[in-house]
């Protein structure tokens, strides 16, 4: 095959995996976008749009989520594969009573990370939550919207876990499922985010990124669990 039939056949194949992307890397910028077409104004000498004081908190607060996504790769990533291994390996030449008590194994082992990757992140979180106005003042001298700050770390606290789902999701291969996900990720943002910017409800910037992310992170551990609870049936079908 030519390489665009090879890239056309990969396509078909995995559209989901590809639209999940899609649609995923879309949900994490709309509210910018709606934000800085709707409240913002030109950048100096430019004619592309900020929202200033909301960007600001964006970047800050995207640095928090560094130490989950540490913890996700070195631990709960690491684990997730050793045992996912075993139990692939354990559907070719184990019996049923061995591929259960793997699958089990592997399900009980994640859901544990999953619950101290939460501990991990959520501690930091709050920490921050409770700190935003000493650190406004001390820092910032009270420029942060300190609302809108702590709304962000609460998405910080969702996003890793939604990104962690997705990650499982993809790795027994449930891209249908990742892209429900991601779509709930999006939906709610859009519309919730488009409410706050227009000053339908008067609720502050951040509010439809926060609800966003536990729409989706919600969605995402439905669908992880329905879709461990029935690994080996996906798998042989």
């Amino acid at each position: 095959k030519s390489s665009w039939g090879l890239l056309t056949a990969y396509f078909k194949k995995f559209k989901s995996l590809f639209l999940t992307g899609l649609v995923y890397s879309l949900a994490m910028w709309i509210d910018k976008i709606v934000y800085w077409f709707i409240q913002g104004s030109p950048a100096p000498g430019t004619l592309l749009p900020v929202y200033e004081a909301y960007d600001f908190i964006v970047y800050l607060a995207n640095l928090i989520i560094i130490p989950g996504l540490v913890f996700f790769i070195i631990v709960a990533e690491t684990n997730f594969y050793i045992h996912l291994k075993r139990f692939l390996l354990l559907l070719n030449t184990g019996r049923y009573s061995q591929i259960s008590r793997s699958k089990y194994k592997l399900y009980k082992k994640t859901n544990r990370d999953l619950l101290s990757l939460s501990l991990f992140q959520g501690l930091i979180c709050l920490g921050l939550i409770l700190a935003v106005p000493e650190i406004n003042r001390l820092i910032f001298q009270n420029f942060l919207k300190e609302t809108s700050l702590q709304m962000y770390l609460g998405w910080v606290f969702f996003h890793i876990l939604l990104i962690t789902l997705l990650n499982f999701l993809f790795y027994t291969e449930r891209f249908r499922r990742a892209l429900i996900t991601s779509w709930i990720f999006l939906g709610v943002n859009l519309i919730i985010s488009l409410l706050t910017a227009l000053e339908i409800f008067p609720l502050p910037a951040g509010t439809g990124y926060l609800l966003a992310t536990l729409a989706a992170a919600v969605t995402g551990f439905f669908q992880y669990t329905y879709s461990m609870k029935r690994l080996e049936r996906f798998i042989y079908l």
